[in-house]
């Protein structure tokens, strides 16, 4: 099964139960996912320190900024897999 196929089968299965926003939702997060990719596959070609590199100097750089992401970020899946429906 190659990477397409996955991906398609993940909406699928995903939409079946769901409203369109999720689609859209996993739309947007793909499409990030793959501008990352590539991104990061460009600055590999041209010898460039990846993405990575720049993240973890920023996260040293500035400690309280990825610890309040963090946080934030557990938030949100914790609100998300928490929440009961009615």
């Amino acid at each position: 099964m190659s990477i397409l196929e996955a991906i398609h089968s993940v909406l699928v299965s995903l939409t079946h139960a769901n409203p369109d926003y999720l689609k859209i939702a996993a739309l947007v997060f793909i499409g990030g996912v793959i501008c990352i990719i590539l991104v990061d596959l460009a600055l590999e070609i041209r010898s460039d320190p990846p993405l990575g590199a720049g993240v973890s100097q920023w996260a040293r750089r500035y400690p309280p900024y990825p610890i309040i992401l963090a946080l934030v970020l557990g938030m949100l899946v914790a609100h998300i897999f928490w929440a009961t429906r009615s």
